[in-house]
């Protein structure tokens, strides 16, 4: 969204489009056959912090006006990040790559437009931004959903603190609202960091919670949350019904073996026995 919107109105496409363009170009990319700014094997994938620190160096006029955002990024992605190895070829790789086709000799796939990543998050309108060379007159809201964790067992009778955050670029967010099963969209407390007191006495089974941000212009794409209620007592007896299973398993188990060890020891005493027929050997 920063990388859209630039200063708003203040920005130059021709120019800031430019300097992106050059950075993506000295951004490593995740094959031996990029060459300057050409994708001669056609694989548009580069690394997003190497793409950061380029960003810094070759476009001053675009970091300038996503510095903050960027940085954020940085942070949250390393944090994120488990594992990764560098190579003589690929030095400044850091893991994490995103989709950014050059236009010069790879072009834009739409396909992207429907992929999971593409419907959630905006990078595929900053891409349609990028080959357009034009400037988002807004960006939508975003928001998201930190607590309780999806697929959650919640007791019948309890509150439950829903919480998130939400995000606007332009600064102007106006509310945010929950839907609970479908239901009417209803007002929480609190905007950049909201929350929502679920009284579950007269919910059973399982539901879906659905929370959305307004910026007085667009509503963000819906974030949503499926949890489970449960019965007083029936989330013990689940935990002890898995307790039990797993006890079974490992009797199970147990059991096999000692009967293995048993036929085993049997053939070996059977070995020692005389055949029919064989004479008196003892």
């Amino acid at each position: 969204m920063a990388l859209s919107y630039g200063n708003g109105d203040a920005t130059i496409p021709s120019i800031y489009y430019a300097q992106i363009s050059l950075a993506r170009s000295r951004t490593v990319s995740y094959d031996l056959a990029n060459i300057g700014p050409f994708d001669i094997a056609g694989y548009c994938m580069y690394d997003v912090i190497d793409l950061i620190d380029k960003l810094s160096i070759y476009a001053p006029t675009v970091y300038s006006a996503v510095q903050a955002e960027a940085e954020t990024f940085r942070s949250t992605a390393e944090k994120a990040t488990v594992h990764y190895r560098t190579t003589n070829a690929h030095p400044n790789v850091h893991g994490l790559d995103a989709y950014f086709p050059n236009g010069l000799d790879t072009d834009y796939d739409r396909a992207f437009d429907d992929t999971r990543f593409g419907r959630d998050m905006y990078w595929d309108e900053f891409l349609h931004h990028y080959i357009e060379k034009s400037i988002a007159d807004d960006t939508p809201p975003s928001i998201c959903i930190n607590e309780p964790q999806s697929d959650s067992l919640i007791l019948h009778g309890e509150h439950v603190k829903i919480e998130g955050t939400a995000f606007d670029l332009q600064g102007t967010l106006i509310t945010v609202q929950i839907s609970i099963d479908g239901g009417r969209w209803r007002p929480v407390e609190g905007l950049e960091e909201w929350h929502y007191i679920l009284d579950t006495s007269t919910m059973e089974g399982n539901h879906t919670v659905s929370v959305r941000s307004f910026d007085g212009t667009e509503y963000s794409t819906p974030r949503t949350l499926h949890f489970t209620v449960l019965k007083t007592g029936m989330r013990e007896g689940a935990h002890e019904g898995k307790g039990s299973s797993a006890t079974m398993i490992i009797i199970a188990v147990a059991l096999i073996i000692l009967a293995f060890m048993l036929w085993w020891k049997k053939e070996r005493v059977m070995n020692y026995l005389p055949k029919k027929g064989a004479g008196n050997n003892i």
